[in-house]
């Protein structure tokens, strides 16, 4: 199940937002070394990543956003820099990594060059448990492929009885199960 990293634990992921293919490069996106050609409004910023501007606020309050600026009436203001740091925040969210490990991570970025190693080794150590997820998802749709099968012939036969008769069930639905420990 969830697995700690660096003390904390993760949550399952529920969703993974439809955004551009903007490159997941905290380290491109400051904003001294891509000039910024667009504006956008939280709204904008958020309609973009299919979140509510409500999240955006949130994320920004815990920390996560420290790039963002404001106009002088307080409005934040995403440059498309700062969309490709929220790209990975949500990367980051959406595979189950808690805010306290992506404020983490954003502090180290802060750090510099003296700090690759150990980003270095929390994305390392991220992927092994997005990896586990993708792992238990796929046990899980082996079960939802052995139940599409068993209703494909019950309803091809009329009855659900054609499974206590005795039919055997092809190698590719049957269910694997380890052995107890």
């Amino acid at each position: 199940k969830s697995q700690p990293l660096f003390g904390v634990i993760y949550r399952e992921a529920t969703r993974v937002p439809a955004t551009e293919n903007l490159p997941l490069d905290f380290e491109c996106a400051q904003r001294n070394k891509i000039s910024p050609i667009m504006e956008y409004t939280i709204s904008q910023a958020a309609e973009r990543f299919g979140i509510t501007a409500h999240t955006l606020r949130f994320y920004d309050k815990e920390g996560l956003l420290p790039f963002v600026d404001r106009t002088a009436s307080g409005n934040r203001i995403f440059k498309e820099s700062d969309l490709k740091w929220l790209q990975l925040v949500e990367c980051f969210k959406e595979t189950g990594m808690p805010i306290k490990e992506i404020r983490g991570y954003l502090e180290l970025c802060m750090q510099g060059d003296k700090t690759l190693q150990t980003r270095y080794d929390l994305m390392l150590a991220h992927k092994k448990v997005v990896e586990g997820k993708l792992a238990e998802i796929k046990r899980h749709m082996k079960k939802i492929d052995h139940k599409l099968w068993y209703y494909e012939t019950a309803i091809a036969a009329g009855t659900e009885a054609i499974h206590h008769q005795g039919e055997e069930i092809p190698e590719s639905k049957r269910e694997k199960r380890s052995p107890q420990k």
